[in-house]
């Protein structure tokens, strides 16, 4: 059996088909799927977590999806400046 030490650069943790080459992340989420593992809860709590650090337009911007769904993270989320946009327009 080979240590950790003895590995080489270029080993993945999640192999690929090719040599050197990593699995890629449709596959390994397939992969977790069928074995019943899904990334959904972490992910909702993931974005939870960073929208209660940053206002929803960044966060929108940052992580690419919609406005409506950063506010509402923000909103869910406790965040202070949940009403940034509101604000930012009413000047």
């Amino acid at each position: 059996m080979r240590s950790i030490a003895d590995a080489s650069e270029d080993a993945w943790l999640f192999a690929g088909r090719k040599a050197g080459d990593h699995l890629s992340a449709d596959r390994l989420r397939d992969r977790l799927k069928a074995l019943g593992i899904t990334s959904r809860r972490a992910r909702h709590a993931a974005l939870l977590a960073l929208a209660a650090r940053m206002p929803a337009p960044i966060l929108a911007e940052r992580l690419g999806i919609h406005p409506a769904r950063a506010a509402l993270s923000a909103r869910l989320a406790g965040a202070p400046y949940a009403d940034y946009v509101a604000l930012r327009h009413s000047r």
